[in-house]
């Protein structure tokens, strides 16, 4: 499980692309994260993982990915004053 955040790494860093094409992950959560990963494996992708989402984001800009999955709690909005 690689996690960069030089974008320049990133069609690079492939490990051998499948035949099926690439995947780019990018979760909050490390176990569903992994999870994710295993499945998308066993589908017959290769699996990239970004440490975050503006990770994830320069490395779709530098390689081709037939799946993205970008999941990423927001910061906390203020709650509205009665």
């Amino acid at each position: 499980m690689d996690r960069t955040d030089a974008a320049h790494d990133a069609p690079q860093s492939r490990r051998g692309l499948s035949a099926r094409g690439a995947a780019l992950v990018c979760l909050d959560d490390p176990r569903t994260e992994y999870a994710t990963m295993l499945i998308l494996q066993e589908l017959g992708l290769s699996v990239d993982l970004a440490a975050d989402p503006g990770s994830a984001l320069r490395w779709a800009r530098h390689a081709r990915y037939e799946v993205l999955l970008v999941g990423w709690p927001r910061s906390p909005r203020p709650e509205p004053r009665p």
